[in-house]
């Protein structure tokens, strides 16, 4: 795949200027992260504060001047560069590490209380949690906004049921449809946000990272509590990275890196998943993009390369994106929605006699809006 096609994808997927530099202050060697750490500062004009007029809001200086998703990157470079630096700036994100690490701790409580509630059922634990509680070394580096927690599906329909009774709902799931488009169902737990999942795939529910013997490493065989192995947490971190978002989840290139690190990775293994579930599309752009942070293999490089992505896919993943802009008229939304049905369906399904069945009505819904507004 030729890196141009990168420009096409919807923004909040691609790392910005700002993002760029703060992953590689996050992710290379200090004496390297420190000439990026200060390309950084000239970029958003922190280079000649007055520290001593700014009476404790040095850390608000650089927060304000961040997306959300860039800003989550700042406890891991906290942590990268705070022992080869006097920088008043970068010393100032202290604080915010402090805040992550705690809060993470909060929630780990909150699983840990989750799994005494509910004995006999395991619990695999995603995303935020695992990386800052297995993968990486020190829990105050990875942000998590969060608890996500992955069940087993043999086990899943009669945890739900009691989790029914006992707590509200975020959203409402369809408990039958435990293999259509939703994987969660989020509860209010404890003043978090507790995340139930299914499976790891959004768009592809059915696919169980659990029937494979090698997918989970035990933490705590008392209480029951797993993560996913290294190759397959670099294979979620990815195709969960690489989806349209209002916010940018950029933190899934520092979660690769971090599991890589201190981890071997089967990355041929990796690919084998990306085509059984469906996700290879995903994989092949995540790649392009992680090949510039970290290190990967030159047949995995290669490979990807000579991959076309297909178009449907990128057009579902900006029509996705489209959803989120403001002051858009009715015949546009309208559009839209019929568009993304019918390329959710031609992604999902291989049967292209039914397509002209799905797109009829794309196409006479698309006239009738155009003459009527």
């Amino acid at each position: 795949m030729k890196s141009e096609i990168l420009n096409l994808l919807p923004k909040s997927m691609i790392p910005n200027k700002i993002q760029h530099y703060l992953l590689l202050s996050a992710i290379k060697d200090p004496e390297q992260a420190l000439v990026y750490w200060a390309k950084l500062k000239e970029y958003l004009g922190l280079v000649d504060l007055n520290y001593s007029e700014l009476d404790g809001t040095t850390l608000s200086h650089l927060f304000d001047k961040l997306d959300s998703g860039a800003a989550r990157l700042l406890p891991i470079v906290y942590k990268n560069l705070k022992n080869f630096t006097d920088d008043v700036l970068l010393h100032s994100i202290k604080s915010y590490y402090r805040y992550t690490w705690a809060r993470n701790q909060y929630f780990y409580d909150q699983v840990l209380k989750f799994a005494k509630e509910n004995p006999g059922v395991d619990i695999i634990l995603l995303k935020g949690l695992s990386s800052a509680f297995y993968y990486a070394d020190d829990s105050g580096i990875r942000v998590a906004e969060d608890i996500d927690i992955l069940i087993r599906k043999e086990q899943i329909k009669p945890l739900l049921k009691k989790l029914d009774n006992l707590y509200s709902l975020k959203a409402k799931y369809k408990l039958p449809r435990l293999t259509g488009s939703v994987h969660a169902a989020t509860y209010d737990y404890n003043k978090t946000e507790l995340d139930i999942h299914w499976g790891i795939l959004r768009k592809n529910t059915s696919w169980d990272v659990c029937k494979y013997p090698d997918s989970l490493i035990s933490i705590d065989k008392e209480k029951q509590l797993f993560v996913l192995s290294p190759s397959y947490a670099l294979f979620h971190a990815m195709v969960h990275g690489i989806m349209p978002n209002n916010i940018s989840t950029i933190r899934w290139i520092t979660d690769c890196y971090l599991i890589a690190k201190a981890h071997s990775i089967d990355w041929d293994l990796v690919v084998k998943l990306a085509k059984q579930s469906g996700y290879l599309d995903s994989l092949v752009i995540a790649v392009t993009i992680l090949s510039s942070y970290m290190e990967i293999p030159t047949h995995i490089v290669d490979y990807v390369s000579d991959i076309e992505i297909s178009q449907n896919r990128m057009k579902y993943w900006n029509k996705l994106n489209d959803f989120k802009l403001p002051n858009r008229s009715f015949t546009t939304k309208s559009f839209d929605v019929l568009e993304f049905i019918y390329l959710d369906y031609k992604i999902r399904y291989k049967l292209p006699l039914l397509h002209f069945v799905f797109k009829l009505p794309f196409e006479v819904g698309h006239k009738v809006l155009s003459r009527r507004f």
